[in-house]
């Protein structure tokens, strides 16, 4: 499925959700949640030397997280604008006869691509980029378990499978909690499941 098909799924189900939930009322129940909190940690804190260390730590935690957000989309940027970069001197090298097509300039790893622009390469960069698109194709070929337990090995002949009775999930954490509520699990992006309100 195509990623603008999935995008366009999860706006059909927020459209669907309309009328079910409120987005402004559910974030001034989180802003008044937040406010609640916080005054119930101020007030156990007796010591006001910790009040205020709690307090002034609080509103750079929060003044902080507009940065993350800012990180993650001039991350999204930086790696846009050295693709294009990476193409424009892919299509450079196959004008050239240096790269049978564009993209085998993916192919390359960082530290080989300045030796094979410049022509001093001392290397054979036509067999690495062959390895490497065999492997690559070869990689296309597989599928993985749905859930991956520990190392995966691909030539392994079987793989652990996950117990399905399992009442308690554990990830990677994006945030620091615990959080109890209902779960909506979604294997694959093609099978028209939708996040639903709540």
């Amino acid at each position: 499925m195509p990623f603008a098909d999935y995008v366009l799924g999860v706006v059909r189900g927020y459209l669907r959700s309309i009328g079910q939930s409120n987005p402004l009322e559910n974030q001034r129940q989180l802003a008044g949640e937040q406010e609640r909190l916080t005054e119930q940690c101020r007030r156990r804190l007796k010591n006001p030397i910790k009040r205020w260390i709690f307090s002034r730590s609080l509103r750079r935690a929060q003044g902080l997280t507009v940065y993350r957000e800012q990180l993650k989309n001039q991350g999204v940027r930086q790696f846009a604008f050295a693709r294009r970069v990476l193409l424009t001197l892919g299509q450079r090298l196959y004008e050239q006869g240096s790269l049978s097509c564009r993209d085998d300039i993916f192919f390359l790893e960082v530290s080989e691509i300045e030796p094979v622009a410049t022509g001093s390469a001392s290397f054979d960069w036509r067999e690495r980029i062959e390895l490497r698109q065999r492997e690559y194709e070869k990689n296309l070929k597989l599928t993985p378990p749905p859930v991956v337990i520990g190392r995966f090995d691909p030539n392994a002949r079987g793989w652990p499978v996950a117990n399905a009775d399992t009442k308690l999930l554990e990830g990677i954490p994006v945030f620091p909690g615990i959080v109890t509520g209902p779960a909506r699990v979604i294997l694959r992006a093609d099978d028209h499941e939708q996040v639903l309100p709540g």
